[in-house]
């Protein structure tokens, strides 16, 4: 038997495209939340627990229904962002005309916002990671290995990893590890000098010269008058040349008592060529 349908709608009515009611892609449920946003004004607000109160679902239901028109390309999403501490609301577009997969990806872009990928991610993690180590350098009195020697911000993957050993520090830290020595806080105002020595000598030759001074400086068999800085064992003259492990003896360095005999490291180092210590900032 053939039914007939009189349409009667004239006044306060919804326009409806015919197509968003055939695609049969959509639940019936999508479809039936299409109307309802088509019967909203343009620039309605609203929050999902009153819309999903209206057509008789659950919040997570509405989202469902929602995602189904979306990934369909009758509704654009453009996601809130943060601004001042406080997220701006999600905007959506209900569409005439469905949007095809050519108009999604044209200028290789897709009209709702995409899911970062691992190289923002990689990105975002690593401006956590530098906030983290500038806070921990700075409370330090240290400038982050995050920044190169003119404080621009190096690329990824040109930085020293945090668990990375700095060469310079590693001598910085290996001079207050030494008991008897002038001890210091701040790396920064040696760094420099650290540096300059490291491009003649080896990390290694540098922490050895440092420990042999130290064993001449703190043991009393030894004659040893001149308790300098960091800043001053680096910048005397042969100060590290002495110290080095081809160079030291310790016979050179022992007390005629020690020695068993007359002449002795006293009158064979001419002490003039060392300027007398003084004391810097530490």
């Amino acid at each position: 038997m053939r039914s007939e349908l009189k349409n009667l709608i004239r006044n306060d009515y919804t326009v409806i495209p015919n197509s968003v009611l055939k695609d049969l892609s959509l639940s019936s449920q999508a479809r039936f939340l299409y109307c309802v946003l088509a019967s909203k004004p343009d620039d309605w607000k609203f929050y999902n627990d009153h819309l999903a109160s209206e057509i008789g679902c659950s919040v997570d239901t509405l989202r469902k229904y929602l995602g189904e028109l979306i990934s369909a390309g009758w509704l654009e999403k453009q996601e809130g962002m943060r601004v001042r501490g406080k997220f701006t609301p999600n905007k959506y577009t209900l569409k005439a005309t469905k949007i095809t997969v050519s108009e999604k990806t044209r200028h290789g872009k897709n009209p709702t916002r995409k899911k970062p990928g691992i190289e923002q991610e990689v990105l975002k993690l690593r401006s956590n990671i530098e906030q983290e180590v500038f806070n921990t350098y700075s409370q330090n009195g240290e400038k982050s290995p995050f920044l190169g020697s003119e404080g621009e911000k190096l690329k990824l993957g040109e930085f020293s990893a945090p668990n990375q050993e700095i060469p310079e520090k590693g001598v910085f830290d290996y001079w207050n590890s030494k008991p008897g020595l002038i001890h210091h806080r701040n790396f920064q105002k040696f760094k420099k000098h650290i540096s300059s020595q490291l491009k003649l000598y080896a990390l290694e030759e540098l922490k050895q010269a440092i420990s042999n001074y130290s064993l001449v400086l703190n043991d009393d068999k030894f004659f040893w008058t001149y308790k300098w800085t960091l800043h001053q064992f680096l910048t005397q003259k042969n100060a590290i040349d002495r110290f080095l492990p081809g160079n030291f003896n310790e016979k050179d360095y022992l007390r005629r008592e020690f020695k068993g005999r007359q002449e002795g490291f006293e009158q064979e180092v001419d002490f003039s060529e060392y300027d007398k210590p003084d004391v810097i900032d530490e």
